[in-house]
């Protein structure tokens, strides 16, 4: 292993731990004290679970079984997923006492692959944000500079793994949630086709677009992850580049982007056509229109979760007066909005018959492209999307690209961007 393990990937730790030079427990320790020394720094954690993460590894070290893909790997999940025992928060004091009574079925599905549960992470409250903030908790910083945000809604997840106090953690995505941070934070963020990982036992924030989503410090260790989620994958080929049609947008997203993000494109698409995929410019108006289309569907699905609790104990929440402006301010946001969706989802519709993978960038600097930014992670939210490193700028901060593909090809997807020859795709430790 050449690096911590604290920062190592799965593959490397599985390695370790399958031939003994690692031991679980050790392990366990290992993440144990980075989360004692930098948990505060990071705000990364809202609940801890150390004591049974603790039996847990104890019990491996004493019969290892080989077998299962993510035994002994430590692990952190966003605090809208049940964890029996754990109180499930979504980063809110309205929900301090809700104590779960089972695992969701994400969680257990971890757990059946050997993977031990460290705890709940932070996260912007009921995961209504995309800058990761909680005046409850904390907001977690960048782990690459800690003046700026590691962004949201799994802010906690990125963060921890950012920092070095677990292995993978799970997220949510709705309208960019898991790829947002994962860009920020230099990580693998992956959001599977909806439907196809369960949300049972997810606190929801719109059930027309909820994702359960992986972030990891590699695209194979996203790989892993979602074939222990879904071990109906597990018998996912390497996919092969030369059978691959990428479509590359001609205009919208790659409009006031850096120039440091366009030579990290310009070398993946290289890479691209080197390993024998064909790469064609493709035309995609319309997406403008991403975030509005996305907001008009979840602003009332969430309204209809929060509503009787806004109207009881408002007071709890931070800054109800903004939720209920926001929630209500969908349904005159737009006078043609039914234009509007048809346009959109046409568009889309026709893109993805083409293509297998379309790419873009996924990171900006904010600012006057927030709305842009936005819109690029909103078109995401209709699709299967991985987003993946790309490199880091000359300041240390991360770049990456996102990768939108059909069904067909996810089980193979993410293979394609786990290829060695490819560096700027693994990931360092923040200095």
């Amino acid at each position: 292993m050449n690096r911590s393990p604290a920062f190592a990937t799965i593959q490397e730790l599985s390695t370790g731990l399958r031939d003994g030079t690692l031991g679980a427990l050790q392990l366990l320790e290992l993440y144990a004290q980075r989360i004692d020394r930098f948990g505060e720094l990071s705000k990364s954690f809202i609940s801890l679970d150390l004591d049974r993460a603790r039996d847990k590894a104890r019990a491996i070290d004493r019969d290892f079984d080989a077998s299962l893909a993510l035994n002994a790997i430590p692990y952190a999940c966003k605090d809208l997923f049940d964890v029996a025992g754990l109180a499930t928060t979504g980063g809110s004091k309205f929900l301090q006492d809700n104590i779960a009574q089972s695992d969701a079925d994400t969680v257990r599905a971890m757990n059946t692959a050997g993977a031990i549960c460290l705890g709940k992470t932070n996260l912007h409250e009921f995961a209504y944000g995309a800058t990761g903030e909680n005046p409850f908790h904390g907001t977690p910083p960048n782990p690459y500079d800690h003046l700026r945000l590691a962004g949201g809604s799994s802010s906690g997840s990125a963060a921890a793994l950012g920092f070095g106090l677990c292995a993978a953690a799970l997220g949510t995505d709705t309208g960019g949630s898991v790829r947002a941070p994962a860009a920020l934070c230099g990580l693998v963020g992956f959001k599977p086709t909806f439907g196809r990982v369960s949300c049972e036992g997810v606190i929801p924030f719109s059930w027309s677009l909820d994702h359960v989503g992986t972030l990891t410090r590699s695209a194979r260790d996203a790989a892993t992850v979602f074939r222990a989620l879904l071990p109906a994958a597990a018998g996912a080929v390497e996919a092969d580049l030369q059978r691959l049609r990428v479509g590359i947008p001609n205009s919208f997203f790659f409009e006031r982007c850096d120039a440091e993000i366009l030579d990290s494109m310009e070398a993946m698409m290289n890479f691209l056509r080197a390993g024998g995929a064909s790469l064609v410019e493709v035309d995609m108006p319309s997406m403008q229109y991403s975030r509005t289309v996305a907001l008009t569907l979840q602003m009332p699905e969430a309204l209809s979760y929060h509503s009787t609790h806004l109207a009881e104990r408002a007071a709890l929440y931070d800054n109800p007066g903004k939720l209920l402006v926001d929630f209500g301010m969908v349904n005159t946001a737009e006078t043609d909005l039914t234009t509007t969706s048809a346009t959109f989802n046409a568009t889309l519709s026709c893109t993805q018959a083409l293509f297998d993978v379309y790419a873009y960038w996924g990171t900006s600097d904010g600012g006057e492209v927030e709305n842009a930014w936005g819109n690029t992670n909103y078109v995401g939210s209709y699709t299967n999307v991985a987003s993946a490193n790309l490199g880091f700028y000359a300041d240390g901060l991360s770049a990456d690209t996102q990768y939108h593909y059909t069904f067909t090809v996810q089980n193979a997807a993410t293979s394609v961007w786990a290829r060695p020859s490819l560096g700027f795709w693994t990931v360092g430790a923040p200095t």
